[in-house]
C-alpha cells in the first residue's frame, strides 16, 4: 500500500495541508478536516480510491504553541516532584484524595 506524507500548518484562517509527494496544497477549516481533505486530494490527483493508501501526518506548530507546550511539561514535572516530596514527608494519602504518580 502506498503511503503519502502530509504536512499541516496553521494559516491565517485555515489549516494548510501540503501533500509532499504530489507537491499540492489544499486547506481545511479545522484540524479534524485535514485528513479527509488530504485523502480527497490524493484520490483526485492520483486517480485512486480514497481508502487505497495510507497517510502520515506531521502537524507543524508555531513557536508560540511550542513554547506553551514546553512550559506545560515543565509545570507537570514540578507538580510530580512536589507530590513526591509530600508523599515522603506525610506518607501515602488517605481518604478521597488519590495520587496519580
Amino acid at each position: 500500500m502506498t503511503t503519502y506524507h502530509v504536512r499541516v500548518e496553521r494559516g491565517d484562517r485555515y489549516w494548510l495541508v501540503h501533500m509532499v509527494e504530489l507537491d499540492r496544497w489544499t486547506q481545511a477549516r479545522t484540524l479534524r478536516e485535514a485528513d479527509p481533505m488530504a485523502r480527497d486530494l490524493v484520490a483526485m490527483m492520483a486517480d485512486v480510491a480514497p481508502g487505497s493508501f495510507d497517510l502520515t501526518t506531521d502537524i507543524a506548530l508555531s513557536d508560540e504553541v511550542t513554547t506553551h507546550l514546553e512550559q506545560a511539561e515543565q509545570l507537570r514535572e514540578q507538580s510530580r516532584l512536589a507530590q513526591a516530596v509530600l508523599r515522603l514527608r506525610y506518607g501515602k494519602p488517605r481518604g478521597c484524595w488519590r495520587s496519580r504518580v
